[in-house]
């Protein structure tokens, strides 16, 4: 992760600590209010940390994009190209917010289109190029060594 999203999370979760425990606290009258606050703040770091990329594996035959309980898979075949990229523009500005565990979801993006994200960190994204026109961006922690390989295994 950048050093944003690393900062960003802490926060969030140490702001969902502290909660926590002052519901704990005598003052609160009921069980109730602490369930209302709990509750919602779980869904959204569970979604955050089971939809963050965890890693990436590329095969002879599919770029698996590893997450803590789906992965997804993209056929070779289906990658029109692929390039590194740095963010510029609309994409850049709403990737400054960060995000909890990393940069996930679909990112609209002025130069680029939209882009469905699945990377830790916002420099050295690969861009790849769907067949469909749909575009992903990953961030391998080697950036060249992936570009490399996808290169090696497309000729």
């Amino acid at each position: 992760m950048d050093r944003r999203t690393k900062i960003l999370t802490t926060a969030v979760l140490s702001v969902c600590a502290i909660t926590i425990l002052c519901f704990n606290l005598p003052i609160w009258p009921s069980k109730v209010q602490h369930f209302a606050y709990a509750f919602p703040m779980s869904v959204v770091i569970g979604r955050a940390l089971f939809s963050s990329a965890t890693g990436y594996e590329l095969s002879d035959d599919k770029l698996t994009i590893i997450t803590r309980v789906k992965n997804n898979s993209i056929a070779r075949d289906d990658i029109h190209s692929f390039a590194s990229h740095v963010p510029t523009g609309r994409l850049l500005k709403m990737l400054r917010f960060g995000g909890l565990f990393g940069y996930y979801g679909v990112y609209p993006g002025s130069e680029s289109g939209k882009v469905t994200m699945y990377a830790t960190r916002k420099d050295n994204m690969i861009i790849i190029q769907l067949r469909s026109g749909e575009k992903c961006a990953l961030s391998p922690d080697d950036t060249e060594g992936f570009l490399a390989a996808l290169q090696r295994q497309s000729k």
